[in-house]
């Protein structure tokens, strides 16, 4: 199991939520507001999508690479998530197909969860998502994959979905541009409406939709999807320990056996 270096982008837009951020673990501060982008795409109606776009997102020298929110800790402290401060102790567990993720969802048959209840909230998105699973043809959306844009993946990983994000991206601007044809439910009285409320309304529409593509992504056959729950990194740590255990047990018996057998044959050991 490797034990690489990890580079954790951690994308805010409040200098406070920045400045925040634990120093010397890893983690690398990414202001949203200041990418480099053109400025159809430097506003919030992509959310943190728009880290995907930027040239920043390509700067990565590590072994494995994560990108989470800043607001992390606060989104995740009543479900035993590891927080900011210990990704770093992840490294015992990575390995090259193996994602970990805050929010991992279970698929299922025909059609996961995730998918048919997109439409849930936004009436339209489940069509959506089934237009860009077409384009990667190589996702299983029966398998195990993650919402929300947070994940920590091996480097050649994380640079495939890079790419595979601005083709689907580049795609459906294309067709649609930030104009994506899907309404909005109230969580309340179950009404619909074209502009939503709050946080989930039309200043952030297109960045509901690009959240699922990166879920699409990571749906890949090849991938192993965990979650950063500490309850469930605990097994992976005992099973670390049992195989180094059999390992030095099997070293130690073959040496001992090494030994007997060279002192059956020469006198000069005994």
């Amino acid at each position: 199991m490797a034990r690489g270096s990890l580079q954790v982008f951690v994308l805010g837009h409040e200098s406070s939520q920045l400045r925040a951020i634990p120093n010397d673990h890893g983690l690398y501060p990414v202001d949203l507001r200041d990418l480099g982008l053109p400025d159809e795409l430097s506003g919030n109606a992509l959310a943190e999508n728009r880290f995907f776009l930027s040239d920043r997102a390509s700067q990565v020298g590590a072994d494995y690479v994560g990108v989470v929110s800043a607001s992390h800790d606060a989104k995740y402290a009543c479900t035993g998530t590891l927080p900011l401060a210990d990704l770093g102790h992840l490294r015992r567990h990575l390995a090259p197909h193996r994602v970990f993720a805050p929010l991992p969802v279970r698929g299922g048959y025909p059609e996961p969860g995730w998918v048919t209840s997109s439409d849930d909230r936004h009436p339209g998105m489940t069509d959506l998502v089934r237009d860009a699973r077409l384009l990667m043809p190589y996702v299983d959306t029966m398998r195990t994959t993650l919402m929300a844009n947070s994940f920590i993946a091996s480097r050649a990983v994380y640079l495939d979905f890079l790419q595979e994000w601005r083709r689907v991206f580049h795609e459906f601007q294309a067709r649609y541009g930030f104009d994506l044809p899907f309404s909005y439910r109230c969580p309340g009285c179950g009404a619909v409406s074209h502009d939503g409320s709050a946080r989930y309304g039309r200043d952030r529409h297109p960045g509901s939709f690009y959240e699922r593509v990166t879920a699409l992504y990571y749906s890949r056959r090849d991938l192993d999807v965990r979650s950063l729950n500490t309850r469930e990194l605990a097994p992976l740590q005992t099973a670390a320990r049992d195989v180094l255990r059999v390992g030095h047990t099997w070293l130690y018996r073959s040496t001992r056996h090494a030994q007997r057998a060279l002192s059956n044959t020469d006198p000069s050991v005994r």
